[in-house]
């Protein structure tokens, strides 16, 4: 199972959205092999730059948020300019482990 680091993801979407216009990303989704999926929620990223940081870490794209079946567990991560992304995470991860994975600034919520 690979696996993702979600702060150099969120960096290269940082780097990727400044000065790019377009449709926002807003309630778009990527789905990652490591039992993961990364809502987009905010307007400072758009829907192409979103893609193809997606497609770049092994995930698939979606223009829909997360599913919500399975889903042990989230951290929100307010991006200053890119708005809010929430990672999800998903059984058989562990309610500790997720927990463990959503690092400062991160807020983790249980579900």
């Amino acid at each position: 199972m690979r696996t993702i680091t979600y702060r150099a993801l969120l960096a290269s979407l940082a780097v990727m959205a400044a000065g790019c216009g377009g449709d926002s990303a807003s309630d778009a989704s990527c789905n990652l092999a490591n039992l993961s999926c990364i809502d987009f929620t905010g307007n400072g990223i758009t829907k192409v730059a979103a893609q193809a940081e997606c497609v770049a870490e092994g995930g698939t794209f979606a223009s829909a948020a997360c599913a919500t079946a399975n889903r042990v567990g989230s951290c929100s991560l307010d991006q200053a300019g890119l708005g809010n992304i929430v990672i999800r995470f998903y059984s058989p991860i562990t309610v500790s482990d997720a927990r463990s994975a959503c690092t400062s600034p991160g807020v983790f919520t249980p579900n």
